[in-house]
């Protein structure tokens, strides 16, 4: 081979490359490799943000059904009262006696204690964006004509944005006829036939707010912890 043809053909300009259509099919797959990685990215992003979310407001739960059933249970001297003031009204309340209100306009649910050392009021439990508050209270059986001495049960339900928690309870230490149970709230009983408590507190920012008759934000429950108490 001479110097001329080895020239030509080494210094020959390749035709060898990428055609337009192979440019063109190789970004659309790019593009939805990208697109697909992404997608799983916020996939997995929304997946932990929401269980980190439903994680907490499990625990919340617990600890709140937790802390009622504990209270309620083994309470005594649970009765109603008129809130004025920020306190149960007509009652002195004294060591490790508390009482339970909402409050409409922070939209909080909050257990009070009368601390047994100071004598003063303090914050036991509070439960924050609470729209919606139903409490019954009644003797366990409906069948008995004379239900004296038979045990209460609250029914609750607390409404949140995120979650509805909701439960039953028997109120082991206070029964009907009991001395110093649901005395002030006789007439509330009398309403009812004497067989229900019925309690419905609820943001007042509702419209229908003026017109319903059972929303009772004006009321708290007030009664004497003797089990146990959790500290949340």
């Amino acid at each position: 081979m001479n110097k001329k043809d080895f020239l030509k053909k080494y210094l020959k300009q390749s035709k060898k490359g990428f055609t337009m259509v192979e440019m063109i099919a190789a970004i659309v797959i790019m593009s939805i490799i990208s697109t697909a990685t992404v997608s799983i990215f916020l996939s997995v992003q929304t997946t932990v943000r929401d269980t980190s979310k439903l994680t907490t407001e499990q625990y919340t739960t617990t600890q709140m059904e937790k802390f009622i059933r504990n209270e309620f249970q083994t309470a005594s001297k649970i009765d109603v009262h008129d809130f004025v003031g920020g306190l149960p009204d007509g009652v002195t309340l004294g060591a490790n006696d508390e009482y339970l209100y909402y409050d409409p306009a922070t939209k909080q649910l909050t257990f009070m204690i009368c601390d047994a050392e100071t004598n003063n009021l303090r914050n036991r439990f509070i439960i924050d964006s609470v729209s919606d508050v139903s409490i019954d209270i009644c003797p366990v059986s409906y069948s008995e004509a004379d239900p004296t001495g038979m045990p209460y049960k609250l029914v609750y339900s607390v409404e949140t944005p995120s979650y509805t928690y909701s439960g039953g309870i028997v109120l082991g230490n206070s029964k009907v006829g009991e001395s110093e149970t649901f005395e002030s709230a006789a007439m509330i009983f009398a309403e009812s036939g004497g067989k229900v408590a019925h309690i419905h507190w609820h943001k007042n920012d509702d419209p229908d707010f003026e017109d319903e008759d059972d929303l009772t934000n004006e009321l708290c429950i007030t009664f004497h912890a003797v089990g146990t108490q959790v500290t949340p």
